[in-house]
C-alpha cells in the first residue's frame, strides 16, 4: 500500500525549519530539504499532478513556502507586540 503524501499544510512546519535562519533560499533548495526531511520514496517523488507534469511533492512544497513565506510579516508584527510593555 503507498503511503499517503503530506498536504502543505502538514509540509509548512519542515518548510519553516528550512527558513528559519533568515538565509535566501530557492524553491529548489527548499525542495531538497523538506524532501530529506521527510525521506520520501523514489514512488512518491515521481507521483505527478493529474492536472499535468509537475510533480504533487514539487507542488505542495511550492504552496507550503508560499503560505510560510507570506506570513512571516504577520510573525514580525507579533513578536514586536510581544515585546512590548503594556
Amino acid at each position: 500500500m503507498k503511503e499517503p503524501l503530506p498536504s502543505y499544510e502538514a509540509m509548512m512546519p519542515a518548510v519553516l525549519k528550512v527558513l528559519a535562519d533568515g538565509a535566501a533560499r530557492s524553491l529548489r533548495e527548499v525542495f531538497e530539504r523538506v524532501c530529506q526531511h521527510y525521506a520520501f520514496t523514489l514512488e512518491q517523488l515521481a507521483e505527478t499532478l493529474p492536472s499535468g507534469p509537475q510533480t504533487t511533492l514539487r507542488s505542495r512544497v511550492g504552496w507550503a513556502k508560499t503560505y510560510v513565506v507570506k506570513a512571516a510579516p504577520i510573525t514580525g508584527v507579533v513578536e514586536a507586540a510581544q515585546g512590548a510593555k503594556v
